[in-house]
């Protein structure tokens, strides 16, 4: 493990492999051990690097810093700049594709391929998730209720939420834990509020805006039963971003490298090796 210091807090990430550089960027709640599939699959070939991000995993939870979208893609751009990557390949799922889209959006000449792998992405979530997402963050906002929040049991509900994806075998109950056991300290408890405190639901329009000014190969990687940003998301980019391919996996739920990881390693292959098939020219259903 490496570790970096960003905008005054410490992140962690791993390196692995040698060669072109492959970035692969977690979500929400979850950190760098959600790619292990595609880490195995990929470090002969790549370096591939993943980073748990500010407040998640190993991370910091540095309550100086301030996890708005403005500054969290920030931040982000000061992790690409400190690790000298320069034409990097960029993957990125659920919250990790949120940052990566307003990232890809300014910077378009860093990245050399983009993938978006079940994400709010540029728009929002379902209307039940997003009802509770914006409870929350008015909870956390407002200074009366935000102690009853910081004494709520996040841990135990987002167990309850996640305990599908055991059953379906995703991952393993040791596995979940690992991505949840933060949220049983005080330290958690009180970071997942700061985190709501700051986090916009709604969609932001300079993303939506400048999809158009994205012109690497991008690979759309969607789960297609997705409850929680559903797969018209990955259709609409798709439709916004020119270079664009839509890879629906039809049986996949939200954590999509974990559910089906055999066929996401075959759209990133093809994102990432085109010359072995010309396919990718076209929407591919897997």
């Amino acid at each position: 493990m490496k570790s970096l210091s960003i905008d005054g807090a410490t992140i962690q990430y791993h390196v692995e492999g040698q060669g072109e550089p492959l970035l692969l960027l977690h979500g929400y709640p979850q950190n760098h051990r959600c790619w292990r599939h595609q880490v195995e699959a990929f470090r002969k070939d790549y370096q591939v690097i993943t980073p748990d991000w500010f407040g998640w995993g190993d991370s910091e939870r540095n309550f100086g810093i301030k996890p708005r979208y403005d500054l969290e893609v920030d931040r982000l751009k000061q992790f690409i700049n400190a690790l000298n990557l320069d034409q990097f390949n960029f993957a990125a799922h659920d919250y990790g594709g949120y940052l990566a889209l307003g990232y890809a959006v300014e910077n378009t000449k860093k990245i050399k391929r983009l993938a978006i792998l079940n994400s709010r992405a540029h728009q929002c979530f379902t209307p039940f998730f997003y009802l509770q997402t914006y409870i929350l963050c008015c909870m956390a906002r407002n200074f009366i209720t935000r102690p009853m929040m910081n004494r709520f049991s996040m841990y135990s509900i987002h167990k309850r939420a996640m305990k599908k994806y055991v059953q379906n075998g995703s991952f393993n109950t040791d596995q979940l834990e690992e991505y949840l056991i933060w949220l049983k300290s005080s330290e958690g408890k009180h970071w997942i509020t700061n985190f709501y405190r700051y986090y916009d639901v709604k969609t932001h329009p300079t993303v939506d805006g400048n999809l158009s000014k994205i012109i690497c190969p991008t690979a759309i990687i969607w789960g297609k039963q997705d409850p929680y940003c559903n797969v018209e998301i990955g259709k609409s980019l798709s439709e916004k971003i020119r270079n664009s391919t839509l890879n629906i996996i039809e049986e996949a739920d939200h954590y999509v490298m974990e559910e089906a990881p055999a066929q996401v390693n075959k759209a990133l292959r093809l994102w990432l090796e085109p010359s072995i098939s010309n396919s990718t020219l076209l929407p591919l259903t897997l």
